[in-house]
């Protein structure tokens, strides 16, 4: 696994953006995985982990 220096890490938090268009292309699993996996690293309040997830991968229970 590929390690960040401390001014890699302030680089990215401070060129991330926020994403207000969307293709509609749906995200693969291998990203879904990846980005729950980090949603779950994320710290919480006293550790208690409050959340849930839930994955919708067919639009049309969206709508």
């Amino acid at each position: 696994m590929e390690t960040l220096t401390d001014k890699d890490a302030l680089t990215i938090i401070q060129e991330r953006k926020s994403v207000r268009s969307y293709t509609g292309e749906p995200a693969g699993k291998e990203a879904i995985d990846k980005l729950l996996r980090a949603a779950m690293a994320a710290p919480s309040a006293v550790h208690m982990m409050p959340w849930k997830f839930i994955v919708v991968t067919d639009i049309k229970k969206l709508e």
